[in-house]
């Protein structure tokens, strides 16, 4: 489900208060609305991610920033996995590139993708021009197999 025009604003207005990452307690509702699809169309996941209570991380990475390789396997709980499903709010005007396991994916503003944060590495190119990348993250626990089934 893509947002609308007016909702890219609501976050527009997030992005202007120069987050760097980390949750807010006011997310605009398009973000609330977001995370309850997410939870129907896969019922497989669990709880928001607890470190930033709703689930719900801004990220924004100001020219010429990059993110290094990494996993965030610190935020297993119980052996639970997290599923991050990342939103591209404000593309920069070059590079930006996620790679995830090795594979490389070019987002458009409004592209989403999903994978394990925990157990899979991933990073960001570095960005050029003026326009900062804002990402917004949805975190949910999640049974590592249950969610690789999906690609099986």
């Amino acid at each position: 489900k893509t947002l609308s025009d007016k909702e890219f604003e609501c976050f527009k207005q997030d992005e202007n208060r120069k987050i760097t990452v980390g949750g807010i307690s006011d997310y605009p509702e398009a973000a609330y609305r977001i995370s309850r699809d997410l939870s129907t169309r896969f019922p497989f996941i669990g709880e928001p991610m607890e470190h930033f209570g709703n689930g719900i991380v801004a990220g924004i990475i100001y020219p010429p920033g990059d993110f290094y390789p990494h996993t965030d396997a610190d935020y297993k709980v119980d052996g639970k996995s997290v599923i991050g499903f990342n939103l591209l709010v404000s593309q920069p005007e070059g590079g930006g590139e996620v790679t995830v396991s090795g594979k490389t994916h070019s987002l458009r503003r409004g592209d989403m993708m999903a994978y394990p944060i925990t157990d899979y590495e991933h990073s960001v190119a570095a960005i050029t021009g003026s326009q900062p990348r804002v990402m917004w993250y949805w975190r949910f626990y999640c049974d590592l197999a249950a969610w690789e089934a999906l690609s099986a």
